[in-house]
């Protein structure tokens, strides 16, 4: 058994207890605080349009140029031009429609989503030998 600087036997000493677990305590808060930094840092490189626009249409929900627009904090036109980024550069399945708003006589507005992953569906191969084919 190892003894400690006051010549006890090992986890006997108060003293150096108290010290070992203050020195853990002061460890744990350094990794905490290190893997706090650490996310602030992703979330940082997570700052232009496509990702902003990519965390709120995430939820499948329809969303307008205005609301994205505010959400983001980009210009319609930006907003517009990454909707078509996430469309045809990056593969997501972004759904348009256009609606008349509530009120009579308000404007017709196009409104957008990333399709839910359950609504996405793959086309079936027109004949046998094109199933063997595209394997």
């Amino acid at each position: 058994m190892k003894n400690c600087q006051h010549n006890l036997p090992e986890g006997q000493c108060g003293c150096c207890n108290r010290l070992a677990s203050l020195l853990a305590a002061q460890n744990a808060k350094k990794e905490a605080q290190a893997a706090k930094t650490a996310r602030r840092q992703e979330m940082a490189n997570r700052d232009t349009l496509n990702d902003k626009l990519f965390d709120v249409m995430a939820d499948s929900q329809w969303h307008t140029l205005a609301e994205l627009s505010q959400k983001v904090g980009y210009a319609e036109p930006s907003v517009s031009a990454g909707i078509r980024q996430l469309r045809n550069d990056m593969g997501f399945n972004v759904q348009g429609e256009m609606f008349k708003g509530g009120e009579e006589g308000q404007r017709k507005v196009w409104r957008y989503r990333i399709a839910p992953a359950d609504a996405i569906q793959m086309p079936a191969p027109a004949s046998p030998a094109q199933a063997i084919n595209a394997a």
